[in-house]
């Protein structure tokens, strides 16, 4: 069975978020039909990524504007979910209603570019990115002696959790039709793509006033990349203390530490500032080559480290194939492919990409809609629904708070002092990714704990935990357990590097999935040179890889985790089965690589940025004004011909060299508003850094209150729904909510008192 069967979709657009979502719909079993809305006029058509977007889905041979309106309402009203992005469809259907669920169909979700301002601003990555910050958060990957300018963001995350929350957003809202009948829209934006990746800067800002400084430092012991003797580079990522003892005794430097130095390796590598120390841990590096190094890592079995590789390395990485995380397909129009496997791995209902086929399936007739109950259409789509997390750090409980935000009661159960990231950075992050959820404190590892995780085990509806196999079965919270308590409870593990192949066993932290899918590779400018340079050389590029490798491989992974969990609650609760859902770094960021992680013959390279990091071409890139940076993105012949209207340049003139003469004309906001004001691809682009932009949100920010931190603004859901407001909630303290739920789940009074006190 398929975990989406009878799922009808119905995509109209030419947005990449929505059709690599529509993408994860098909590959799970919905009916997807794509209408091909992309502009005929489109200056660089995307093939090389085209294979993936179109992939388990029917593709009607007929372009948007040749679709009779009648016949497109049609296919609207016989459609559960239709998906749209940007204003692609009412630019060719001006009569169409915005909200397409007016017109039949169960859901309709949209996503836009910017929310609030700029209403006409094209839906795209680049622009977003530009205008809420994301270039500008990059400077230090720019040269020293360039002040802090903007760098291109290469990676398009935006586009990936993007996609992500239409998968979730979409399918809880078609589970609440399911359950009550009630349907209606849900929108989303580029904008709240970004939402993820502010894990605590803008919390920061809102608590001291200090907007996040350009750091130019070299990077802290435990993530530094370094360089081997044959001139390869590597990510290490060893966070925290046993992690960083580890690597010290293989590398044998532990003689080297300082004896006046803290006492525990994660001290030892935030706090070291000895000079002859980050000189001695380089040099040893280069002692050994880069496999030596990482045949001794791996069986050593604890160390966090990985090669620097680009994406096209990355489709034969022996854990990305191991975990099933590539495909081949052979394509109608391009033959054999290589290309991105299914998002998760599941028991019983497992994904099934394939080729794309021409529309067969012409939906003549509408799909049953039962009666909406009175007042279904208020309620958040994920009420009533309770997830248990056992998870730590970033990517996993940041997942289950998007899953909160929609209703779900999220139990975080967590060690009696807490979760280790609620001692990092003052705890901003920990308050992020904990928004709305209960805390349970207790040691896993005690056998008088068991009655009160066999009670939340059999009130959990969906158990995530980040846990490397083996862990879960020996603390009581294995998929058996869990069955045993739930047999339709939906499992979810979410670790490093897969439960399968090679890295099984390994811990991983945010720059190794990083290093590995090829994401820091392309931020970086290229791979980064094998030449044997000098100390200084070497020290700056050191700094220079870690600024490229930030920290958006554990958010890459929450949106995937989220998005995964209710394609599971999806099948059992409309199908009855429940399972083992198996996520896991590598694969998720191979998703938020997506535009390259494919290969077939005759594929075009992807591009790479400029020399000054500041754009792929000469209409996609960084500009400098009169003052400030621009982001230039011009897609279309005419959008470009309205830009060279509306700025003055000649339109012959396609050449850096000529479009820098014209930016230099004007100041970055005048042409802001003149320019995106006018829907065309410019923004100023050094305006703010993205925690400037989302502390001052009221669109997409809410106050909350917190005994310790006050009142403050937290981010609100991925997705918003038609005529229901989402009452959020902040980050709980560490075991604010164990005596009530051990009350809940039947524990007695001298029980709870055993475990708690008294």
């Amino acid at each position: 069975m398929d975990a989406l069967a009878g799922v009808r979709v119905l995509e109209i657009g030419h947005g990449d978020a929505v059709g690599l979502a529509a993408v994860v719909l098909g590959d799970f079993g919905a009916d997807v039909v794509r209408i091909d809305a992309r502009a005929r006029d489109a200056l660089e058509p995307n093939l090389r990524f085209d294979p993936l977007l179109r992939r388990s889905k029917q593709l009607h041979a007929a372009h948007l504007d040749q679709w009779a309106c009648a016949e497109l309402k049609r296919m609207i009203g016989a459609a559960d979910l239709v998906l749209t992005q940007g204003d692609m469809l009412w630019r060719v259907h001006p009569d169409l209603p915005s909200d397409l669920h007016t017109l039949g169909a169960g859901v309709h979700c949209h996503v836009s570019g910017l929310e609030s301002e700029y209403p006409s601003c094209p839906a795209r990555e680049c622009i977003v990115a530009a205008h809420v910050g994301r270039m500008q958060s990059f400077a230090a990957l720019a040269g020293r002696d360039e002040g802090d300018r903007p760098v291109y963001s290469a990676l398009q995350v935006a586009t990936h959790a993007t996609a992500m929350s239409v998968v979730l957003g979409a399918l809880a809202a078609l589970l609440r039709r399911h359950d009550t009948g009630a349907g209606g829209w849900v929108k989303t934006s580029l904008e709240r793509g970004l939402q993820p990746y502010d894990v605590g800067a803008s919390l920061g800002l809102q608590l001291t006033g200090q907007v996040p400084p350009v750091v130019r430092g070299l990077p802290f012991l435990n993530y530094h990349p370094v360089q081997c003797r044959d001139g390869k580079w590597l990510q290490l990522g060893n966070l925290l203390p046993h992690l960083f003892g580890n690597f010290l005794r293989e590398a044998d430097l532990l003689a080297a530490v300082p004896t006046a130095q803290p006492t525990t390796p994660l001290a030892w590598g935030c706090r070291l500032p000895s000079r002859p120390f980050r000189d001695r841990m380089l040099a040893r590096m280069r002692e050994r080559d880069c496999a030596d190094w990482m045949g001794r890592f791996v069986a050593n079995g604890g160390i966090v480290a990985h090669p620097f590789q680009s994406t096209q390395t990355a489709l034969a990485d022996p854990d990305i194939v191991a975990n099933g995380h590539v495909v081949d397909i052979a394509d109608a129009e391009v033959g054999a492919t290589r290309q991105l496997g299914p998002l998760a791995r599941f028991d019983l209902t497992p994904a099934r990409p394939r080729a794309a086929q021409p529309m067969h399936d012409v939906w003549s007739s509408a799909p049953h809609r039962r009666t909406a109950a009175q007042g279904a259409e208020r309620q958040l789509p994920l009420r009533g629904v309770t997830v248990v997390e056992f998870a730590t750090i970033i990517a996993a409980p940041l997942g289950t708070s998007f899953l909160a935000d929609l209703g779900a009661r999220v139990i975080k159960v967590e060690a009696p002092d807490g979760d280790p990231f609620r001692g990092m950075g003052g705890g901003l992050g920990a308050q992020r990714v904990n928004g709305g959820k209960e805390s349970v404190a207790i040691d896993l590892k005690s056998p008088s704990v068991r009655p009160l995780v066999r009670g939340l085990l059999e009130r959990a509806d969906i158990v995530v935990h980040n846990f490397r196999p083996g862990v879960p079965e020996r603390l009581g919270i294995g998929y058996a357990d869990a069955t045993a308590a739930n047999p339709k409870v939906v499992y979810l593990a979410a670790n490093g590097y897969g439960a399968s192949g090679p890295g099984a066993q390994r811990p991983s932290t945010h720059p190794v999935p990083g290093a590995a899918l090829g994401g820091a590779v392309w931020q970086f400018g290229g791979e980064p040179s094998q030449a044997m340079v000098d100390s200084e050389t070497l020290r700056e590029t050191s700094r220079r890889l870690l600024a490229a490798n930030e920290v958006n491989p554990d958010p890459n992974t929450a949106v995937v985790v989220a998005a995964s969990a209710m394609i599971g609650l999806w099948a059992a609760r409309v199908h009855g089965v429940g399972q083992a859902l198996q996520t896991d770094m590598f694969g998720a960021n191979a998703w938020a690589n997506w535009d390259d992680f494919l290969s077939f013959d005759g594929k075009a390279a992807r591009p790479m940025l400029d020399e000054g990091l500041q754009g792929l071409h000469a209409r996609q890139r960084l500009y400098r004004c009169a003052e400030g940076w621009v982001l230039l993105c011009i897609e279309t012949r005419g959008e470009w011909l309205r830009f060279a209207e509306l700025s003055g340049h000649d339109p012959g003139d396609v050449s850096v060299a000529g479009l820098a003469n014209t930016f230099m004309q004007r100041t970055a906001a005048a042409w802001t508003e003149c320019l995106l004001g006018a829907g065309i691809g410019c923004t100023q682009a050094d305006a703010r850094v993205p925690a400037q932009w989302f502390a001052q949100r009221a669109s997409t920010m809410v106050p909350v209150s917190q005994a310790t931190l006050g009142t403050f603004r937290r981010h609100g859901p991925q997705v918003e729904f038609a005529a229901v407001a989402a009452p959020l909630a902040p980050g709980p303290d560490t075991g604010a909510h164990s005596r009530s739920i051990a009350t809940e789940v039947g524990l007695s009074e001298a029980q709870i008192e055993a475990l708690f006190g008294p």
